[in-house]
């Protein structure tokens, strides 16, 4: 029987479940500690539901209690339902690179090929992945709870063996209290009941929460700005003047119907925070709605409405910077719904510069633009062309069309066919799009009204018989 330490609480019966059958059914020098979150180099904070600790290395683990369908995409699964989550196992992988390096920092460089391996435990069985090409060796790390003797134990199952410690297990204990530390998850704010942990940044964490109303409940999305202490007041009061800027420019956005709503912020724990109530986005993510068998031109007016969306959000001076298929929703019937935009944590009003330089690293490759990966202050009204390209990339002919991002040169590379469009027509789409996705920052339309005009001459291509 393994040694269990739990750090944190257990948020679900699910996560529960699983640790004690973790211990239960492990070897006894194998250690699990569970319900964790662990701060990465540039500040963000991560869940890790369980760090298993073996002899030949380090797991780390996320318990998932899922059923039905799972499009699995490079950063977000995407459910039955049409709603998205963080892709757990590229998740895992970033947190296990950062923790690594940690690790090695600490305790010398002896483990720097550490055996480091993400795992995604599933409570239910009736659940079923469907990965975008390019991603089926994800499934190999997506496990049942009742396979992870076998897995834990079979070293033949590690993706990328590498060494280990004997002492392993002291120096994750060392790390408790400084980079690992007990799960937030405050079970009320304000008059709020939380539900679960949705996404976390620098200074905020956002939470879906229920607020009672009419005999019922309402949705909320909550999100809590822990204002720096460690800053003056002074300091802390700028913050908050920009966090209440940034918040009114959003809020136009939502009149505008392209952005979900929020509420009056409110003070939490003893005025050390901030709480930003808003809706709960609507509709369905972009994958959902669209897949390979919605006609093109259905696909293609879409794609319009995302771009003309984004030229409403630059006409506000805002720069999205983090724009991806789970970013966008799709409200009503695809062919003629309107266009939601989400995921304006990594956001900024044109002008201002509010999150780390190297913040860029923790936004949704590979639609991001290279510049903005490099230094999250460089993005620019360019920076989101470019990934309104590679999203349309995507969503026209599928992941593998993205392989060659960024492009050196403004043509489009080889690609298949598309059913139901003409081959010029589509060549002239894809030599579009390429210039979107240029390394070059002169290569790309210079705003969204050049970008338009390009796609509906491409639009207008694709449209004849």
């Amino acid at each position: 029987m393994a040694k269990l330490q739990q750090v944190g609480e257990a948020v679900t019966p699910g996560e529960r479940a699983a640790a004690e059958h973790l211990a239960r059914v492990l070897p006894s020098n194998y250690v699990v500690i569970s319900n964790l979150e662990f701060c990465t180099p540039s500040g963000m904070t991560r869940e890790i539901d369980f760090l298993v600790v073996a002899p030949h290395g380090l797991y780390l683990v996320d318990e998932k209690s899922i059923h039905g369908d799972i499009i699995v995409t490079d950063n977000s699964w995407v459910l039955s339902g049409g709603e998205a989550r963080r892709n757990p196992i590229a998740n895992l992988e970033g947190i296990g690179r950062a923790l690594k390096g940690r690790i090695t920092r600490r305790f010398g460089t002896s483990l720097s090929d550490l055996a480091i391996q993400s795992t995604v435990l599933m409570s239910t069985t009736d659940y079923r992945l469907r990965p975008m090409p390019g991603l089926e060796r994800q499934l190999e790390h997506v496990i049942p709870v009742s396979n992870s003797k076998k897995y834990f134990t079979d070293l033949n199952l590690l993706t990328h063996p590498g060494c280990s410690s004997p002492r392993l297990a002291e120096f994750m204990h060392d790390l408790l209290g400084t980079e690992l530390k007990p799960r937030y998850l405050p079970k009320q704010i304000g008059f709020c009941t939380v539900e679960k942990r949705l996404a976390e940044g620098p200074l905020w964490v956002s939470f879906l929460a229920h607020l009672p109303a009419g005999g019922g409940s309402m949705d909320l999305v909550l999100k809590v700005y822990r204002l720096d202490q460690l800053r003056t007041q002074d300091e802390r009061d700028a913050q908050l003047r920009v966090l209440l800027r940034d918040l009114e420019a959003c809020n136009q956005l939502a009149e505008k119907g392209l952005a979900p709503k929020s509420y009056v912020p409110f003070p939490w724990s003893d005025d050390r925070c901030v709480v930003v109530p808003s809706e709960r986005p609507a509709g369905r993510v972009l994958t959902a709605a669209l897949d390979g068998q919605t006609p093109v031109r259905t696909r293609l007016r879409v794609l319009r409405r995302l771009l003309s969306a984004l030229g409403a959000i630059h006409g506000l001076g805002i720069i999205h910077r983090n724009i991806h298929p789970g970013s966008i929703r799709i409200v009503g019937e695809e062919a003629t719904g309107s266009v939601l935009l989400t995921d304006f944590d990594f956001a900024r009003v044109e002008g201002t510069f509010t999150l780390p330089p190297d913040m860029g690293q923790e936004l949704d490759s590979p639609y991001v633009a290279p510049e903005v990966m490099k230094v999250l202050g460089s993005a620019t009204r360019a920076s989101d062309i470019y990934s309104f390209g590679a999203v349309a990339f995507d969503i026209l002919w599928g992941r593998s069309a993205m392989a060659s991002l960024p492009f050196d040169q403004p043509t489009s590379p080889d690609l298949p066919p598309i059913d139901g469009l003409p081959s010029a027509a589509a060549k002239d789409l894809a030599d579009m799009l390429a210039a979107m996705c240029s390394l070059d920052l002169r290569s790309r339309p210079k705003d969204v009204q050049e970008a338009l005009g390009l796609f509906d001459f491409a639009l207008e291509s694709a449209e004849q018989p």
